[in-house]
């Protein structure tokens, strides 16, 4: 017990939200752990799914990647040590500590990711809050060594590269902490709102938003900070004149503490840490508001009394978490792939779990009604709400190469998977789900032409339209066969029956050989 004290000390958990509350939640963690040493490794999984030790000897584990070759990597928050488990290890290996790094309550090393192109281009990049006590790093390192042999830990990492050094660090919590790259190549970042609530809707500020940054550019000479310009892609959703503005993705949240990217979509999916009554998943395609701080979920919040900005974009997902200590950890959205693949009916499906109660939720999107909604339940699963309990701790979670779930247990210090034991889904027998598909500006204004990407990885009849949220088909964009490959369709936001209408959303609705997919766009003043 003094070991776990020890360790709930120096973290305090990574999602507190005000100094009194702090000590509330932190009398929560302390019972929560109490029950959990007495149970250690007590979940309880739907039928035909076991949970296992991947890696241990790790301390404070707070995030993991995958290299392509398997081998995971593990960034510690207080230690600020990256670790390494090579395939087949059961241990983890400290290769580096990163300097400059301002650790304890929320503070850390907080998110790490690896470059898309990797070994071509073999840098590391880590998200951390930085020792001057005021600011947070985005930081860019250059990996040698053994770059491609799945049972080496010899990785050492050198010529640290600034590539951000002014995200807002003033308090101690509100951080943020994820960076991943999305399937377009672009590496985007969650920023908390460093409880200055209205920065969430200050397209000027770096806080509160989710940034996307091109970085296939770099290293540029020197230790960096590159110009913000050097940075930013062109598609982009706001266009300034701010650079600021400019690298802004999505706006009007809290603390996105985790976050995951759809590699077939390239859509985002965002667990918002909310202040005291709901806990909430967002669906970003780009230029969304989610509304904090005039909104917590789908409900009017107090705080934004005064605040500049709109309403924002009802959640996915949410939870009421009044009453108890809560804080929400975004899972990965789950594509059926690997040896160990879940069944086929998860594919597409969001997950998500709390980070102090411990069940793991999941949602399901209809196609017929283009909503969201709870996923069925399954055989095995401990109640109606609940796809899995006991997951107290958990401070990140992706899906793995194989198909199973990895997460790192901050009070546990190991690496886990939870792992589908008799997988039935023949992957190489799936079609391909999803095209990719994607709509710029979004949102746009009307008059504006909007620009619509999608990839065909084989020749199909294509049925591409607009329809409105009740499924009135507005306009037809094609419905021909085409070859594989990237396509490219223009649109102009204007109606002939209602030319003066602002503030609709349409979904753009993709239809090859029965697989469908949508992307939301809003049309807006």
């Amino acid at each position: 017990m003094n070991q776990l004290r020890r360790t709930l000390f120096s973290t305090s958990g990574p999602f507190m939200r005000s100094v009194s509350s702090a000590i509330v939640l932190f009398a929560t963690s302390v019972i929560s752990l109490v029950e959990v040493e007495a149970n250690q490794g007590s979940v309880d999984l739907p039928d035909g799914f076991i949970d296992e030790e991947v890696a241990s000897d790790l301390e404070s584990p707070v995030g993991l990647t995958f290299l392509p070759d398997g081998r995971i990597l593990v960034v510690e928050q207080i230690s600020a040590d990256i670790a390494i488990v090579p395939v087949g290890a059961s241990v983890a290996t400290t290769i580096f500590t990163v300097p400059d790094v301002d650790a304890g309550g929320e503070k850390g090393l907080l998110g790490i990711a690896v470059d898309p192109e990797w070994p071509v281009r073999p840098y590391l990049y880590i998200y951390f809050d930085h020792s001057s006590g005021d600011e947070i790093h985005i930081r860019m390192y250059t990996a040698s060594g053994d770059l491609s042999d799945p049972a080496s830990s010899n990785l050492v990492l050198s010529s640290p590269y600034e590539i951000i050094d002014d995200i807002p660090d003033i308090f101690f919590n509100h951080n943020g902490g994820t960076i991943r790259f999305g399937p377009d190549g672009m590496l985007y970042a969650g920023t908390g709102d460093d409880a200055e609530f209205c920065n969430a809707q200050i397209l000027t500020s770096l806080s509160g938003k989710i940034l996307r940054l091109d970085v296939s550019a770099l290293p540029e000479a020197g230790s960096g900070p590159p110009a913000k310009s050097v940075i930013t892609p062109d598609d982009n959703p706001f266009p300034g004149p701010n650079e600021n503005e400019r690298l802004v993705y999505s706006h009007g949240l809290r603390n996105p503490f985790r976050f995951h990217i759809d590699p077939l979509t390239g859509r985002l999916y965002i667990g918002d840490v909310g202040s005291g009554d709901y806990e909430e998943v967002n669906e970003a395609f780009g230029g969304d508001n989610f509304g904090w701080p005039k909104r917590e979920g789908a409900h009017d919040h107090p705080s934004g009394n005064g605040c500049p900005g709109t309403d924002g974009t009802d959640p996915i997902a949410e939870y009421d978490r009044s009453g108890f200590g809560a804080s929400i950890i975004g899972d990965p959205i789950y594509r059926v792939s690997g040896v160990n693949s879940f069944p086929i009916e998860y594919d597409g499906d969001v997950f998500f779990h709390e980070y102090y109660q411990g069940f793991v939720r999941r949602v399901t999107f209809n196609e017929a009604l283009q909503t969201w909604e709870p996923a069925a339940a399954v055989p095995g699963q401990p109640n109606a709400e609940d796809w899995a309990t006991g997951y107290s701790g958990v401070s990140d979670m992706v899906q793995g190469p194989d198909g199973s779930l990895y997460y790192v247990h901050q009070w546990w210090n190991s690496v886990r998977r939870i792992r589908n034991e008799n997988p039935t889904t023949s992957v190489a027998g799936l079609p391909e789900r999803g095209f990719n598909l994607r709509t710029q500006p979004n949102p746009i204004r009307l008059g504006e032409t909007a620009t619509i990407n999608y990839s065909l990885h084989a020749e199909g009849h294509v049925e591409l339209g607009l329809y409105d949220v009740d499924g009135t088909l507005v306009s037809v964009l094609a419905n021909e066969a085409q070859t594989s490959g990237d396509h490219v369709l223009t649109w102009r936001a204007r109606f002939p029956d209602e030319p003066s209408q602002t503030g609709r959303v349409l979904f753009v609705r993709m239809n090859v050989a029965g697989v469908v997919q949508s992307a939301k766009v809003a049309i807006v003043p």
